[in-house]
């Protein structure tokens, strides 16, 4: 092999090592995006919870089930109404005990 080509073959296996890098780093940063976006979940539904009890002491009542009233004042949602990040869902109360119903991840 002469000097050219030589350099050129390990520029390509250079290349190629990258390459692989690359690609371990693209999928182990795809598994924890996908855990942060479950944890972002959970802190939404722990937010949501807190704001309906609050809104239960201003109120004297719970909020709908869908979260409407609740979603619609900029008091207790500024931003709106979060949905969930990995699913893109959104939540809703349970009638019975007026918390989040958890999404399944």
């Amino acid at each position: 092999m002469g000097g050219r080509a030589r350099k050129t073959a390990e520029i390509i296996v250079i290349f190629l090592l990258l390459a692989a890098f690359a690609g371990g780093v693209a999928y182990t940063l795809a598994g924890r995006t996908g855990f942060a976006s479950a944890a972002s979940c959970d802190q939404n539904v722990a937010g949501i919870n807190l704001a309906v009890e609050k809104w239960f002491f201003d109120t004297g009542q719970w909020p709908a089930d869908d979260l409407g009233d609740i979603g619609a004042d900029p008091r207790y949602f500024p931003d709106g109404m979060p949905k969930c990040p990995v699913t893109g869902q959104p939540y809703r109360l349970d009638p019975r005990t007026h918390r989040v119903i958890p999404h399944r991840h």
